[in-house]
């Protein structure tokens, strides 16, 4: 299988879509009914909830 996406650009609005990453999994929590995969690539790394708290975080 071919990436269909970078790691980095994964946000809400795949909620529910297949997507193929290409990459390694660095570490895995499982948080009982959710499990949040630390993934790692050469251009990001992605962990979702991360992202999402980073991007609402203002700029200094």
């Amino acid at each position: 299988m071919k990436r269909t996406n970078y790691a980095g650009l994964i946000d809400e609005q795949y909620e529910g879509q297949t997507v193929v990453l290409d990459g390694w999994v660095q570490k895995r929590r499982d948080l009982g009914g959710l499990i949040l995969l630390i993934y790692v690539t050469v251009k990001a790394l992605s962990n979702w909830l991360s992202l999402m708290r980073f991007r609402k975080k203002p700029l200094k």
